[in-house]
């Protein structure tokens, strides 16, 4: 009972780090997210990431997910047990 944008969990940095990566080079010096917010989104992320893996509530400031940034494939189908090509290993 997963939910169908599992391809995406823990990849949604993406966009925000390509931002970054590209504001020096159009000469844009002024950072996409300020210091302070970009921890308290981190935050978030890992608590609702964590929530989803426990199934239960979880507070920002709280633990870390385990799964980001991890992938495991199911080498039968070329897909992971969630059906999407990349994904994370569901304990």
């Amino acid at each position: 009972m997963y939910h169908r944008h599992a391809q995406w969990y823990g990849l949604s940095q993406g966009p925000l780090m390509q931002d970054i990566k590209d504001r020096p080079a159009a000469g844009n010096l002024t950072p996409s997210i300020s210091p302070a917010s970009a921890v308290k989104a981190v935050s978030l992320v890992h608590a609702i990431y964590h929530s989803v893996e426990t199934n239960g509530w979880a507070s920002p400031g709280g633990a870390v997910s385990e799964r980001l940034g991890k992938e495991k494939k199911i080498a039968s189908r070329g897909k992971n047990q969630y059906g999407a090509g990349y994904g994370l290993d569901r304990k």
